[in-house]
């Protein structure tokens, strides 16, 4: 029982007697058989439940494979109804209903325009944006050098 030999038994019935006393000890044995019984109860309860709910589970699991069984055989047939819709059959059979035209497809769209502007320019508007140069003031005394002397100094 739960691998425990003699020994161990003997010296777990001693711990107990010096602990509990001599007095409480056949009350704690009795309550200890008492939560025991309910504990086997509670775990045949549980596995009844489990073999319950195992014998719809595989009910379902039969009812499955012969459903799909018949979707298999009904797929696997020649017949070249299953294979088209109502409305193809409805139809006709006039393969020209099926081409587009080449003017529908070329045909230029508006948001298109925009994307092939030039950057910077507005499609609304050919308005020019302004520059974007910061002309330097003349009484800025900053050590960076002027336009003129930037000018003269890259010719």
């Amino acid at each position: 029982m739960f691998g425990i030999g003699l020994p161990e038994m003997i010296v777990i019935m001693a711990v107990a007697l010096i602990v509990v006393g001599p007095d409480k000890l056949p009350e704690l044995a009795r309550s200890l058989a008492k939560g025991l019984n309910e504990f086997k109860k509670t775990m045949n309860q549980v596995k009844e439940n489990f073999s319950e709910e195992s014998k719809i589970i595989s009910s379902v699991q039969e009812d499955l494979k012969k459903t799909t069984g018949a979707m298999a055989g009904k797929l696997l047939d020649n017949d070249p109804q299953i294979w088209t819709r109502e409305d193809d059959i409805n139809a006709g059979d006039n393969p020209d209903d099926d081409i587009i035209e080449v003017d529908t497809i070329n045909e230029e769209r508006p948001w298109e325009k925009d994307a092939l502007q030039e950057p910077g320019k507005d499609a609304a508007s050919e308005t020019e944006l302004p520059p974007t140069n910061v002309v330097r003031q003349e009484n800025d005394t900053s050590d960076a050098p002027s336009r003129e002397e930037a000018h003269s100094s890259t010719q």
